[in-house]
């Protein structure tokens, strides 16, 4: 998932089946799944004109408010991904798999895992060089970049 869920960088899911997934999942049907959790994730326009005002008016409220609407948007993902009936998009049945949302602390990062028990992929048990490390964050003084744990 790519995505800061900020009122300028919302969390975004590719329409495109990633490689890593393509055994697990029907494409089409992804792509739809994609294109409905974006218009869930993303931001709307008097959310966006309020957090923009706040940054001139009283900086303070501004991190307040983002915050809020961070915790606010989270929550309303989790209520769709728990709502979602992920049987369409997947290529086995219902009690093969899992789906797990998770977030960073800071509402910055979220993960979603298609956790299958039938099949298990050794190879993700293994980190080879070169390997990514994500950071959480907005580098900013309030908001430094960190190691998501």
């Amino acid at each position: 998932m790519f995505g800061s869920n900020s009122a300028y960088n919302s969390w975004f899911l590719n329409p495109e089946v990633p490689a890593e997934i393509e055994y697990l999942v029907i494409k089409d049907k992804y792509s739809k799944f994609a294109h409905k959790f974006n218009a869930v994730a993303k931001w709307s326009l008097r959310d966006q004109l309020v957090i923009i005002v706040m940054v001139f008016l009283y900086y303070p409220i501004y991190w307040y408010l983002t915050s809020r609407m961070m915790k606010k948007k989270w929550k309303k993902v989790a209520l769709f991904i728990e709502q979602y009936d992920f049987s369409k998009i997947v290529k086995f049945s219902s009690s093969d798999f899992k789906i797990k949302l998770s977030k960073s602390v800071d509402y910055t990062l979220c993960f979603l895992d298609i956790l299958n028990y039938q099949q298990s992929n050794l190879k993700l048990f293994y980190l080879e060089m070169p390997y990514i490390i994500y950071l959480s964050g907005n580098g900013s003084f309030l908001k430094p970049f960190y190691i998501n744990t």
